[in-house]
């Protein structure tokens, strides 16, 4: 008799189906490419071995792209939807969270698509502090104007918080040296 998970699970695509979508990812990445108008991450891009036209468009080449993902760890934690919350991730549990940082979003009084604004980053912030059943914080959208200096600013936030918080972690655990 097998025994059940005491953590739920939730698959909705074959095996079959995850390569066939992965492997269209692939073509993608290698075919069409990605835009990136941040100039400082041409050099980089260069570098670990994608192809870059003058405009920033980046070509992933499939190895490139199979490599990176080797090096991705198997499991990792993010900050929960508070400082005292951290959402193990890769262990195969379902995690909800608000949000993917869109320019866009659908208007509540007209129904039309439109730009976001900050007051839409303010109202979704409130509604996604109220759901208890959320696990990870995001925002639910970023302004056109700032999308570029906040999403940098975001994740040096998120990563100086959780960079702190290890710390804190491994030193109450004893696992931290002073530096000197």
């Amino acid at each position: 008799m097998a025994m059940m998970s005491a953590v739920p699970s939730l698959s909705l695509l074959s095996e079959e189906s995850v390569i066939a979508i992965h492997d269209a990812a692939l073509d993608v990445l290698a075919n069409t490419g990605v835009l990136f108008t941040e100039p400082a991450a041409i050099p980089y891009l260069k570098e670990a071995g994608c192809r870059v036209d003058d405009e920033g468009l980046t070509k992933f080449p499939r190895e490139v792209v199979e490599e990176a993902l080797l090096k991705v760890p198997r499991q990792f934690q993010r900050l929960g939807t508070d400082e005292t919350q951290v959402v193990q991730m890769g262990t195969g549990a379902a995690h909800f969270g608000v949000g993917s940082l869109p320019l866009y979003t659908l208007d509540l009084h007209t129904g039309q698509r439109r730009e976001a604004t900050r007051q839409d980053m303010v109202n979704f912030a409130r509604i996604s502090d109220t759901l208890d059943n959320f696990d990870i914080a995001n925002n639910c959208v970023q302004t056109v104007c700032n999308a570029s200096r906040y999403l940098r600013a975001w994740c040096m936030r998120c990563g100086f918080r959780f960079y702190m918080k290890m710390q804190a972690s491994l030193s109450a655990a004893g696992m931290l040296r002073a530096s000197r």
